[in-house]
């Protein structure tokens, strides 16, 4: 093993082999980078390029990108609340917050150092448990991915917006929006009225891109005349700020790269459920969650730190199983499978270099984009302090330019437009919005594992209470839904006492 691990090594720091690491590095940086496409826009962009590559030059090229994605998204994410993909929608909760308090450059920092971390985390843990990868993976069936959708949409609504039942009805608008389209277990369509558009149901990323960035373009247009509120802080000096917090919070970042693990390695989670549990975590255990949404750069360690982390954990079912953990792996999957290798089982005995070249390439490519975007940051920044009249069209026209380029419909451009609309109310209206997102995401998962469940045990409602890991998420639930409101009762109650007590003296 450690002589694949070696040779490996050698392979990546060879030429040509270390421009191609650095070409799919920049490549998926600057990807992910447009708000709306992601890993595996930039996959399919280049697996067409690697057809005439050898074997390791394509890999190579493959996971680069990959990797170079997720800091790419966070830079949008964090300037102007757009993120690059789902992932990096959590990022954006503080990091944009951050920005317009004229803080970019210590939420660059603070970024890019958690995305470091969270890939070397996520890569030393894929490293060591590659024997025994397919019982990790295993552990989980259909009962415990549906809890685990309902556990992370019900923490995301217990801790977004002011309240957790206004958190609540906003995922349940959410809920019903996902019904439309393709009943995935009867096979028949739900709520088309006919028309056939909407027979896919609605597409996740205009709708992303329509609430959170058009809609916080709109929200600025009307009232600022930029979007950072105050002064840009300078260049290195932000970003060494930004760098040092997170050093400082290393064991939020441990922490929230164990949750990217964990929920990575299990096949249709995906991220966008990582890394809002890993801002719910960060946001429960700090010791301001007040602050949380107003600029707070633990909202951005942990969500990045998990996103990258999760990457390792994705390539988990990949190595043991042949299933993708999540839409990138999906598409590095078909990449390697057209370069002759068998993903599978077998993969690691047959093909452990080629296992090894993909977590080293994962890992670097992070250190590099990161480099890169830390180079570039006080360009970046002052980004923010350009008049929005100017900025605004450029940036909404990338935002639409993103929806349109997944499925070439101008339907996606009208919902875009519909969804930021309906953005800027909740924005006036101080309802949060990531629920409704969030929920999007999670009910196609939560039914079609329920429906499974319940085909395995014949009906049969006991199995999804009865396996130790849904039990204990049952129980997470439960405290997450009951304790705090009983809590706030208590203290309402010892309060009146006091007040009581006070009045007879």
């Amino acid at each position: 093993m450690f002589e694949s691990l070696l040779s490996a090594l050698l392979v990546v720091f060879s030429w040509p082999n270390l421009s191609f690491l650095l070409a799919g590095a920049a490549f998926g940086f600057f990807v992910g980078v447009i708000p709306g496409l992601g890993g595996a826009v930039a996959l399919a962009l280049l697996i067409p390029l690697s057809f005439n590559l050898d074997v390791y030059p394509a890999v190579i090229l493959l996971i680069a990108a990959m990797g170079g994605v997720e800091f790419g998204g966070a830079i949008s994410a964090i300037l102007f609340n757009a993120p690059g993909g789902p992932t990096n929608l959590a990022t954006a909760l503080d990091g944009y917050p951050a920005t317009k308090a004229g803080r970019a450059g210590e939420a660059i920092g603070a970024a890019a150092m958690a995305c470091v971390f969270g890939a070397l985390f996520g890569v030393g843990v894929v490293i060591a448990i590659m024997p025994v990868m397919r019982a990790t993976v295993l552990a989980f069936g259909p009962p415990e991915l549906f809890w685990l959708a309902i556990f992370g949409l019900t923490l995301l609504a217990a801790v977004a917006g002011r309240s957790l039942l206004l958190g609540l009805l906003v995922a349940s608008f959410g809920f019903l929006l996902s019904f439309i389209g393709l009943n995935p277990v009867t096979g028949g369509y739900r709520f088309t009225f006919g028309n056939t558009i909407l027979w896919d149901g609605l597409p996740l990323v205009a709708m992303v891109l329509g609430i959170f960035a058009v809609a916080e373009l709109m929200h600025v247009a009307v009232h600022r005349a930029t979007i950072a509120e105050q002064d840009v802080t300078s260049g290195t000096r932000g970003v060494g700020r930004g760098i040092v917090f997170c050093l400082r919070r290393w064991a939020l970042c441990v922490r929230s790269s164990i949750i990217g693990v964990l929920i990575g390695a299990i096949p249709g989670i995906g991220g966008s459920v990582s890394v809002f549990v890993a801002y719910a975590h960060a946001k429960k255990t700090s010791k301001s969650p007040e602050t949380f949404g107003t600029g707070n750069l633990e909202g951005v360690v942990a969500p990045e730190s998990n996103n990258d982390a999760k990457d390792g954990g994705s390539l988990i079912p990949l190595f043991g199983l042949g299933i993708p953990g999540s839409v990138s792996t999906a598409v590095l999957l078909g990449g390697l499978t057209i370069h002759g290798l068998n993903v599978g089982p077998r993969f690691l005995s047959d093909h452990l270099d080629i296992a090894y070249l993909i977590v080293i390439g994962l890992a670097l490519s992070n250190i590099i984009v990161a480099g890169l975007g830390l180079s570039i940051v006080g360009l970046l920044t002052r980004l923010t302090k350009v008049p929005i009249g100017g900025l605004a069209p450029v940036l909404i026209t990338l935002c639409l330019f993103g929806a349109y380029s997944l499925r070439f419909e101008i339907y996606d451009l009208m919902l875009t437009a519909v969804f930021g609309l309906i953005g800027y109310l909740m924005i006036n209206a101080d309802l949060p919005r990531v629920p409704l997102i969030l929920a999007l995401i999670l009910a196609p998962i939560a039914e079609k594992n329920l429906h499974i469940s319940m085909q395995i045990s014949q009906w049969d409602p006991s199995i999804l209470i009865m396996r130790p890991i849904s039990a204990l998420l049952v129980i997470f639930i439960a405290w997450i839904l009951l304790v705090p409101p009983v809590w706030k009762y208590v203290r309402k109650r010892r309060a009146a006492a006091r007040r009581q007590i006070v009045d007879g003296a």
